[in-house]
């Protein structure tokens, strides 16, 4: 890789733009050379169907104009039929009648039967196969002249081979109509082995109770017909080589314009491809009616060659016959063939064009890419002078020094960088002076352990002696006031013996869980508290204390000291009278909040002192809980370390404060406690049940925080869930899609800034449409959580958790109907 350290940035970044430009051109050029194929190749594709799809209606049009001419001749040979077998009935009619009409009166009946069955005997005609019969109408045989034996004879139960009662039909016809047509199956003369069908037409003989008919085999008609029919076909041709074939169902060929070929069976015959055509053809024709085949034909008349074929058959009803028609569809690739040279040379001239075009394209190419890559450099040049110098002095680049928008988000990159630096010159600088405050502190807790005991010693005399002096002088003595002076000065120093003692102590009393609001009305109730007021009566103190004040641990008498350094602070900076304003509260945390000091992440149980005093000068708040930094005359009210005590308390306790002020208009100090749910398990019990209690539904919390997760797992265990916990918008859709739950208890603020709970409660409404949700969050409700709220979110759920707010939440979103 050594050569690539010897390339310039000029050279290369030129020589990656051409070569990008020519992998464009020819990626461009491959991609328009496919395209051009792809829909030649579907335009191919549709053309030869459309011209398949012709050729079919063609063929389809040919066989099917056969088929009904066929249907025609039948239809209008048999009503030929019908004709002249009427006609030869009446005949009959009108002899019997001329011989009735002729001898009635002068013969008897049984004489004029006898002439009018000897008149009929013997007549025939269609080739001596027609005849007359004659019954009565009780079925008896009267005339029969193939078979004179069956006169005479009863026949009203004769069935023919189909099971059909013909003498009975003859009877109900003639009974009901006088004459009519009637189909029946009886054997041929001279061809007694099988009976066939016969088409007659019987009419009624009153005068004798007679019916009178005749009637012909129509096999005979029909072969008539077919031979008929089929003569004319082989005569048919359409286009340049259309033409019809027909076939029996048993594969005898009947007609094809190959005459050597009529009366060939070619049931077995297969194209090229193994299609055994004529099978389908039939098949399609007796079982479908109709259909397409495709398929090679053997020889093309044109050519003498094979080639496909497209065909079409049709069944003719009764006859068994299958008529068809192919139609060679091979033309159409040559004219394709023919399409794709042309677009292979469209394709060569093109491509000469493009390659000339992009041979002239790159010369301003190239000049322009100098150009930038120049500029580029510069900047670079500009970048790595401010690196070097930045090891010295630090300074920001002017936007205006570079050329680019990209390099221009680099300068402002790097001119945050120098405000971060800035920033942690400034931070380092106030650890460093926060450190020189807590090495003070704890040099003075040092000193404060080694000398309080002496110092308390000395001072009990001060104090105690005073009062002897006091009971020994007359009450109106001019020494009582010196000495009561005395023993104030010494109780003033026992208190700052006290206060020095309490920062001694640091870290050595042992904590407990507790309710701050319990501390806060102890001293509400002291002694102290009461002198307080007394010393101040124009000072009024308000008290709004949370009702559901979340425990903590902590030590009672740092804390009690805590609360009376701060509200006798706020009493004592009103000397001319005001308001003391004492709340607790609740607070949740989402992420770090910049005062006085960084607050972490978290539960917190928030005492506020609020004054309406003269307030701090900024340039003061800094100093505010150094020992003895105060702006009250000192040895006239407090210490000097009350403040002192305030900060080393909070410290022991991890807390955090957060000072405020306004010249003239007051001062509000807010201690920040790290709530405990050490006791929740407690808490739970102590709900009421009916009004909190689950029923086993599956829950998932979504929180980035491990104690916030736990804490919540174990409320809702306890309050009989099925809780499980993830940490990020992403692990919970992972875990949603291997299982459904019944509600979603999701933290607004997430640690990926992209996917908060907004975001997060949108993919899931993805994945699940409906699901039930809560939104948890410390702050107010915000405009991303009424979004969530109007995308299907359930509640809003103010932290910190308690077991009251979480349990009623959870049991009223998952009372409310899907939406």
């Amino acid at each position: 890789m050594q050569w690539l350290r010897r390339l310039s940035f000029q050279g290369t970044i030129t020589a990656s733009i051409i070569l990008i430009i020519m992998l464009v051109y020819f990626s461009v050029g491959a991609l328009w050379v496919a395209d051009q194929f792809i829909k030649f190749d579907a335009e191919a594709k549709a053309r030869k169907e459309a011209y398949v799809q012709e050729h079919k209606a063609v063929a389809r049009m040919e066989v099917d104009r056969i088929v009904d001419f066929i249907n025609y001749q039948r239809r209008q040979t048999e009503r030929e039929l019908k004709v002249t077998l009427r006609a030869r009935v009446e005949e009959a009619i009108n002899i019997a009648q001329t011989l009735y009409a002729g001898f009635a009166g002068s013969k008897s009946e049984q004489e004029v039967k006898l002439l009018i069955t000897e008149a009929l005997r013997n007549v025939r005609f269609d080739g001596g196969a027609g005849y007359f019969f004659i019954y009565d109408l009780d079925g008896n045989n009267i005339l029969l002249p193939f078979s004179p034996e069956l006169e005479g004879t009863n026949m009203i139960d004769l069935k023919d081979s189909k099971g059909g009662y013909t003498v009975r039909r003859g009877i109900e016809l003639i009974k009901t109509k006088g004459e009519g047509f009637l189909n029946w199956y009886w054997y041929e003369p001279d061809k007694s082995a099988k009976m066939k069908e016969k088409l007659g037409f019987i009419k009624s003989f009153e005068p004798l109770g007679w019916y009178i008919g005749t009637g012909t085999y129509l096999e005979n008609y029909t072969q008539i017909i077919q031979q008929r029919t089929l003569g004319w076909i082989n005569q048919v041709r359409y286009g340049e080589e259309g033409y019809i074939f027909v076939y029996d169902y048993e594969g005898t060929t009947l007609a094809h314009y190959k005459p050597e070929n009529i009366g060939v069976n070619r049931w077995t015959f297969m194209d090229s491809n193994g299609t055994a055509v004529l099978q389908e053809f039939i098949r399609m024709a007796r079982n479908e009616g109709s259909g397409f085949l495709e398929y090679v034909g053997t020889i093309r008349p044109s050519t003498g060659l094979p080639a496909p074929k497209v065909g079409y058959s049709r069944g003719v009803d009764g006859w068994q016959w299958m008529v068809g028609s192919g139609l060679y569809v091979d033309a159409i690739n040559q004219t394709l063939a023919l399409k794709r040279r042309a677009l292979i040379e469209k394709i060569q001239n093109h491509a000469v064009i493009f390659l000339f075009i992009l041979l002239v394209s790159m010369v301003p190419i190239i000049l322009l890419s100098r150009y930038l890559t120049r500029g580029i450099g510069n900047n670079i040049v500009l970048f790595t002078d401010f690196l070097e110098q930045s090891l010295q002095d630090v300074r920001k680049i002017e936007a205006q020094d570079v050329h680019f928008k990209e390099f221009q988000g680099l300068v402002r990159a790097a001119n945050r960088m120098v405000d971060r630096q800035e920033k942690a010159a400034e931070d380092l600088k106030n650890v460093q002076e926060q450190l020189v405050k807590s090495q003070k502190m704890e040099a003075l807790g040092l000193l404060a352990s080694g000398v309080a005991h002496d110092l308390n010693n000395i001072l009990s005399s001060m104090i105690g002696y005073p009062d002897l002096i006091m009971n020994s002088l007359p009450p109106d003595s001019p020494q009582s006031k010196p000495i009561t002076i005395i023993k104030e000065a010494g109780l003033q120093a026992a208190n700052v013996v006290e206060d020095l003692l309490t920062l001694a102590r640091r870290g050595v009393e042992q904590r407990m869980v507790l309710n701050l609001n319990n501390l806060i009305e102890k001293y509400l109730g002291s002694s102290e508290y009461t002198k307080m007021l007394e010393q101040h009566p124009e000072v009024v103190v308000d008290v709004e204390l949370e009702s559901e004040l979340m425990k903590m641990k902590g030590a009672p008498l740092h804390l009690e000291k805590t609360i009376l350094n701060l509200v006798n602070n706020a009493i004592e900076v009103q000397p001319q009278g005001g308001h003391v304003l004492i709340t607790t509260e609740n607070k949740y945390v989402d992420h770090f909040l910049d005062g006085f000091q960084q607050v972490k992440e978290g539960e917190y149980v928030v005492l506020r002192v609020v004054d309406q005093g003269d307030g701090i000068a900024q340039e003061d708040i800094g100093h505010v809980f150094e020992p003895f930094f105060s702006k009250k005359r000192l040895g006239k009210s407090g210490t000097g370390l009350g403040l002192a005590v305030v900060w080393a308390t909070l410290q022991d306790h991890e807390g955090f404060v957060n000072v405020t002020s306004e010249e003239r208009k007051g001062t509000t100090f807010e201690l920040f406690f790290r709530a405990t749910r050490e006791d929740i398990a407690q808490e739970v019990r102590l709900q009421n049940q009916n009004d909190v209690r689950g029923h086993g539904e599956r829950l998932l919390v979504v929180d980035d925080v491990v104690e916030q997760r736990d804490l919540a797992v174990a409320i809702l265990t306890q309050l009989g869930y099925q809780a499980d916990a993830v940490s990020s918008g992403e692990e919970a859709l992972a875990y949603l899609q291997r299982q459904r739950v019944d509600l979603v208890v999701l933290d607004m603020i997430l640690a990926d800034p992209y996917m908060d709970g907004l975001e997060t409660y949108k993919r899931i409404v993805q994945l699940y449409p409906g699901q039930k949700a809560i939104i948890a969050s410390g702050y107010a409700e915000t405009a991303r959580v009424k979004a969530a709220m109007m995308l299907g979110v359930g509640q809003y759920l103010k932290k910190p958790y308690t077991v009251e707010k979480i349990g009623l939440t959870i049991k009223r979103v998952l009372a409310e109907p899907r939406r």
